[in-house]
């Protein structure tokens, strides 16, 4: 399971807080439920498309075949 370790604004934080608590109850898990859910639907609206999509990096070319 990958990890991140960003700031945001007090408020934002505040606010998503709440949100997810509210949506799961204050148990174990619910923040991350509520940004995977967030994370998921940034990803879909984007139109980039999947997260390994984004985040798939090319292959680098072969040395040897350029000389």
């Amino acid at each position: 399971m990958g990890k991140l370790n960003l700031a945001v604004q007090d408020e934002l934080e505040r606010r998503f807080r709440e949100a997810a608590f509210r949506k799961f109850g204050y148990r174990k898990g619910s923040l991350q439920k509520v940004l995977e859910e967030a994370l998921n639907e940034w990803i879909q609206r984007s139109g980039v498309g999947t997260a390994y999509q984004v985040y798939q990096v090319p292959d680098k070319p072969n040395d040897k075949a350029n000389g």
